[in-house]
């Protein structure tokens, strides 16, 4: 009919879009730089022990978050999206990237009181904001499935790192001996200590998830959210292993004369962990996602 256009049937992230963020594709680019940036966090912790081989896991993380979220960046661009936030997205990853390699390498040297800490305090004040900030309502039923997958990958990849610092890290520094062996070696040489911080580990972090869990239900926050918020525990616990495994390293190097380092598994618990960061940051941008109707909020 003349003068009546009929309903466009491209794409509904067109070129009025105001907010980049509103498009699939740059939601998933930045997703695939959170995974980026979560393994700078890891520069020191994963440094080759028997060359570029024994950290492919890392490598490979490093290298499809940057080819991938570039060329979802790319595409996103192409169908419409702001050219100018998506330069700025690409440009605070890179910063942010380089800033948490500056920070793990603070960390080793000592500087991480006075460098690392206002900077992951800046982070999880962001990411707070992130989750509580104006959007869409919260879900109005419990998003159970949300919480128990968050919850249980958080939960898992604590027992990991149990199972790195009393079984994988010594099996790795003293090749050919069990970790039965190495434990009884260092009870001989009086050096028991460092099992204790095994034990706070897994008591601290899992009791942290579980808090942060009934939290989630108590708020009954949207499901990227609750599956953001119970991962993180996981995610944080194995950034910080390599800290909490550093007296047991030690104790192993000095009472049975064999160089100190990471596990073989570490590159492996790291690339988890940073797919984990990723997959939670695609969870919270999902849910300030536009959504059809008001409908679908407490559907």
């Amino acid at each position: 009919m003349d003068g009546v256009h009929a309903p466009s049937r491209a794409s509904p992230y067109g070129r009025g879009m105001r907010d980049a963020l509103q498009h699939p594709d740059a939601r998933a680019a930045v997703a695939c730089y959170a995974a980026v940036v979560a393994a700078g966090l890891f520069a020191m912790a994963v440094m080759p022990r028997d060359g570029w081989l024994s950290i492919a896991p890392m490598v490979v993380v490093v290298v499809a978050g940057l080819v991938v979220g570039t060329a979802l960046l790319v595409r996103a661009g192409l169908r419409g999206a702001p050219r100018g936030q998506l330069v700025a997205i690409a440009a605070s990853a890179a910063g942010a990237a380089v800033l948490a390699v500056v920070v793990a390498f603070g960390a080793i040297l000592g500087m991480s009181l006075v460098l690392g800490f206002p900077i992951v305090l800046a982070i999880v004040a962001a990411i707070a904001l992130v989750l509580t900030g104006r959007g869409v309502p919260p879900y109005a039923p419990v998003r159970w499935a949300s919480v128990a997958a968050g919850t249980g990958a958080s939960l898992a990849l604590v027992g990991l790192g149990v199972a790195d610092a009393l079984v994988w890290l010594p099996e790795t520094l003293v090749p050919g001996a069990t970790a039965a062996e190495v434990h009884a070696a260092l009870a001989a040489a009086g050096e028991t200590d460092s099992h204790g911080l095994a034990v706070m580990f897994a008591v601290m972090w899992g009791a942290s998830t579980l808090v942060v869990a009934a939290v989630v239900l108590w708020r009954r926050l949207r499901p990227g959210a609750s599956l953001a918020w119970t991962l993180a525990p996981g995610v944080l616990a194995i950034m910080g292993l390599p800290w909490w495994q550093f007296g047991l390293g030690m104790d192993i190097a000095d009472t049975l004369v064999t160089s100190g380092g990471m596990s073989w598994a570490m590159p492996w618990l790291a690339a988890a962990s940073c797919v984990a960061a990723g997959v939670a940051t695609f969870a919270v941008l999902r849910d300030r996602a536009p959504i059809a109707s008001a409908a679908a909020v407490t559907a």
